[in-house]
């Protein structure tokens, strides 16, 4: 029992998430032109993604689960008029924080 050395090692891995960007359209027009065809909620460093969208009455539209999910203007397979809707999502990022938070598209049709 006398004097003693100890020596070790330890290695340290960061892993580093880049932040969470969200880009939220307010417009979408599903005419079938091939642009802006959709209502998406695009992400960067986004793992998992819920939204639910709902008419000026409140009334349930729609909910996307995915990340890659998109809303078509139709409802049950019927097409929703134009006009505003509101939406509420729950987005998890890559870091394990997740962002809440809510908003308004309006649906155009082509004349």
């Amino acid at each position: 029992n006398g004097v003693c050395d100890d020596v070790d090692q330890l290695i340290v891995i960061v892993n580093h998430f880049e932040p969470l960007v969200i880009h939220v359209p307010n417009v979408f027009t599903p005419d079938a032109d091939g642009l802006n065809d959709t209502f998406r909620i695009d992400t960067e460093n986004a793992e998992s993604m819920s939204v639910i969208i709902v008419n000026r009455w409140g009334e349930f539209i729609e909910e996307l689960d995915d990340i890659t999910d998109v809303w078509d203007g139709t409802s049950k397979g019927k097409e929703m008029s134009e006009g505003v809707y509101f939406f509420k999502y729950s987005i998890g990022a890559k870091d394990g924080t997740t962002t809440e938070g809510q908003g308004f598209v309006e649906l155009i049709r082509g004349k």
